[in-house]
């Protein structure tokens, strides 16, 4: 019978990206490590690094809200509530 096909959270794959690109270890070490395939851990890593520059990319949406004086990233909105969710990353920050 066959083995059904391994999904990984997106937090998974993050972690084991940044993993990639700050360990000096190899990716065979990082592959046994977190259980994956190398093949895998290289495209995740590759993938983190090819979109890294979308996330200074700022959206049409957000610079629209902004002029039309809605709340930024940290500001809380008038309701009270803040417009700022969890960070990606900060669950490695601590490791």
């Amino acid at each position: 019978m066959r083995k059904p096909k391994q999904t990984y959270s997106p937090q998974f794959k993050a972690e084991v990206a940044i993993a990639a690109i700050q360990a000096g270890d190899s990716l065979a070490q990082l592959s046994r490590d977190f259980g994956v395939h190398r093949n895998q851990v290289r495209q995740w890593r590759d993938r983190l690094v090819d979109r890294a520059g979308i996330l200074f990319v700022e959206s049409n949406d957000s610079r629209q809200l902004r002029r039309r004086g809605g709340p930024r990233r940290n500001e809380a909105a008038p309701d009270g509530t803040s417009s700022r969710g969890d960070r990606p990353g900060e669950q490695f920050a601590s490791s």
